[in-house]
């Protein structure tokens, strides 16, 4: 990952589905390498999709963990945790939000995005002690927000930690 600027970056973003489904096969696009926070996408499904399908999108059903980049009415949505600071685990307990109010997700079949590479925005010692804060105050407000969960949405009381990698 040596330092690439912009303009070159997305000269190098594909421009189609197929584009992007041609690097992936020649092992030059990937899946983002957190597997836990994006395996519910099933991959498998989106490069496998025939085009000539009216199928336009499919249901999954995240797991704890789970962090996709995704598009939803705004307004509806619940209001975002304001104890964060700074990077780390932001998406994955916006999505536990998102999930307890009752929320499914969809893959679009038709689109792909893409995630450039760049430096983390805070040092490892700080993003530690975000993720401990987390651990600390975000369970004791999701029991506050939802105290009686569906069966099926009790996973996302179990509060992750990052994977090694990401420390």
């Amino acid at each position: 990952r040596g330092q690439v600027d912009m303009s070159t970056m997305m000269k190098m973003v594909p421009k189609t589905r197929s584009e992007m489904i041609q690097l992936y096969h020649h092992n030059i696009s990937q899946q983002l390498p957190y597997v836990v926070g994006h395996k519910d996408n099933n991959y498998t499904h989106w490069l496998e999709h025939d085009e000539a399908s009216s199928e336009t999108s499919y249901q999954i059903k995240p797991k704890k963990g789970y962090e996709p980049y995704f598009i939803a009415h705004r307004p509806s949505l619940p209001k975002y945790w304001e104890g964060f600071r700074g990077f780390g685990l932001d998406k994955q307990s916006f999505v536990a939000q998102v999930v307890l109010e009752g929320f499914s997700f969809r893959v679009l079949l038709g689109f792909y995005m893409v995630h450039l590479y760049h430096a983390g925005s805070i040092h490892n010692d700080e993003r530690e002690r975000n993720v401990n804060e987390w651990h600390t105050n975000f369970k004791s407000y999701l029991k506050k927000q939802y105290p009686d969960p569906a069966p099926n949405q009790k996973r996302f009381f179990h509060i992750p930690s990052l994977p090694d990698s990401t420390r």
